[in-house]
């Protein structure tokens, strides 16, 4: 529609003006498509943030299952940086290092 309003005044008004509003349209396209872009990016990392996967210790192999599935029989496997995907219990832990702001609401 805007588009339609550009047309019509590089028809009855001024060529420069006309220039101005098309300039400004377009600008204004691009940086909504590329919010856009940004959006989906941050919607799909968080998605992988919300929902991650646990290495857990089943029938002597170790496997990579969704938090969902993690069974209570299960032993989970930590590495630096993961995150922890259910209630658990420690068994053996070697130089402990936990980050709290995951699990604080301040």
């Amino acid at each position: 529609m805007l588009f339609a309003v550009g047309f019509f005044y590089a028809i009855w008004g001024d060529n420069g003006d006309a220039l101005t509003i098309f300039a400004v349209i377009t600008n204004v396209i691009f940086v909504e498509v590329w919010n856009e872009y940004r959006a989906k990016k941050t919607i799909s990392s968080l998605s992988k943030m919300a929902a991650p996967e646990a290495r857990v210790l089943r029938e002597g192999k170790i496997t990579e299952v969704k938090s969902e599935e993690v069974a209570p029989e299960d032993i989970l496997v930590l590495i630096p940086g993961t995150r922890i995907a259910a209630d658990n219990f420690l068994v053996k832990l070697y130089q402990p290092m936990v980050t709290y702001k995951l699990m604080s609401h301040h």
